[in-house]
């Protein structure tokens, strides 16, 4: 995700399609649950804070993935916090935007993303929602490209 990148790429590839790998997109996302977790969890008093031991792995695992244990520990977690709450939220639908199929369903799954952190409106998401606004065509190309 480097415009001169792109600009060489075009140039030298002109018929080339141009995408952006999973991995680039979906660690803003990460980042910006792990700083909310960061945040809340050092608002804690220190006995609460034992909830949040091992959560940086638990909260950006696949809600799906997660043993019966792991589901109810991240929704101890959750309690604490309203944004950790919001971000969680984001943080599966975006995997599920990531999980698309086809370019189309990928729009849509976009569409509900950016819904939903607007109206969370959770301020270490603005970063993520700048990278997709600035790279949405190769990212959805990449979905076309599997």
């Amino acid at each position: 995700m480097c415009k001169p990148y792109v600009e060489a790429a075009r140039h030298l590839f002109p018929q080339a399609t141009i995408v952006i790998d999973r991995f680039h997109v979906v660690r803003y996302c990460t980042w910006a649950l792990e700083n909310v977790r960061k945040r809340v969890q050092k608002k804690l008093l220190p006995e609460q804070r034992k909830y949040f031991k091992r959560s940086r792995k638990l909260l950006l695992t696949h809600m799906e993935k997660l043993s019966e244990e792991n589901k109810a520990a991240v929704e101890r977690m959750l309690l604490f916090s309203r944004d950790l709450r919001e971000a969680y939220l984001l943080k599966e639908v975006f995997y599920k935007f990531m999980a698309s199929k086809d370019k189309q369903e990928a729009i849509m799954r976009l569409r509900e993303f950016r819904m939903h952190a607007y109206v969370a409106d959770i301020p270490e998401f603005k970063a993520c929602l700048t990278m997709l606004q600035n790279w949405e065509p190769y990212i959805l190309n990449a979905c076309e490209c599997q």
